[in-house]
């Protein structure tokens, strides 16, 4: 997995949404096309519909899971799916939580970051790739082809994605202590934990040394101090 200060668990789904959308479209036009296809073998059209089908649903997943990081409730989601709050949490609850975990578990080991879906693994390079993709398309958006940012004209996917905060790296080291946890200590993901803290107080003690005083409550020799201590802690692991 990439730095992990650079992006948050929202825009590592987005991307990956993104890429899955982008191969449900891939799928989608190559049914589109009658001419030649009627040598084709019985039962192909019935096959590439159904990967479409199986793309588009994976792509629905990762929506919602990009949807419960940015906040929006179940009873949200579930007026939109057109059905109640129980019904959208017994389909999507349990593999939006698996996705959430298996994000958390490789930003702690990037050994693990391979079960990821495409993209959310280096969501910067998986964007450049789609924004590639996307503006060498006929069926680019004109809405986007004529946007009055050219950022946003040349890198459609790239440009929509904020980097991870300080708040957002707080959050997701509580979320991480809480599986560590939950593992019983296990000996990688506990490093890992340690390694991410180390790299949050490195990030605020650069800010404070930049600012002082722009990162709160915690001055230069304190943040030193926990650095130290962070450091002396993951030596012993």
């Amino acid at each position: 997995m990439d730095d992990g200060l650079n992006y948050s668990l929202e825009a590592r789904l987005r991307v990956a949404l993104s890429a899955k959308s982008a191969q449900a479209g891939s799928v989608a036009t190559s049914l589109v096309p009658t001419h030649g296809e009627y040598g084709c073998p019985p039962g192909e059209l019935t096959d590439l519909a159904g990967h479409l089908a199986d793309t588009a649903a994976e792509a629905l997943t990762l929506a919602i899971a990009c949807e419960r990081e940015r906040g929006t409730s179940w009873e949200q989601i579930a007026e939109v799916l057109g059905e109640s709050p129980a019904a959208a949490r017994e389909r999507y609850e349990e593999p939006v939580a698996r996705l959430q975990r298996r994000l958390v578990e490789a930003w702690l080991d990037p050994d693990q970051a391979e079960d990821l879906p495409e993209g959310a693994e280096n969501p910067g390079e998986a964007a450049s790739r789609l924004d590639e993709w996307l503006t060498g398309e006929a069926r680019y958006d004109d809405a986007y082809r004529h946007h009055p940012d050219s950022e946003v004209r040349a890198h459609p996917v790239s440009a929509g994605l904020a980097v991870m905060s300080v708040t957002e790296h707080r959050e997701l080291l509580a979320s991480a202590a809480r599986l560590v946890a939950e593992e019983n200590g296990d000996r990688r993901s506990a490093i890992g934990l340690h390694k991410r803290r180390i790299a949050l107080l490195e990030w605020l003690l650069a800010e404070e040394l930049n600012d002082p005083r722009g990162t709160g409550d915690i001055d230069e020799d304190s943040l030193r101090t926990l650095l130290s201590a962070a450091r002396r802690q993951l030596a012993g692991l």
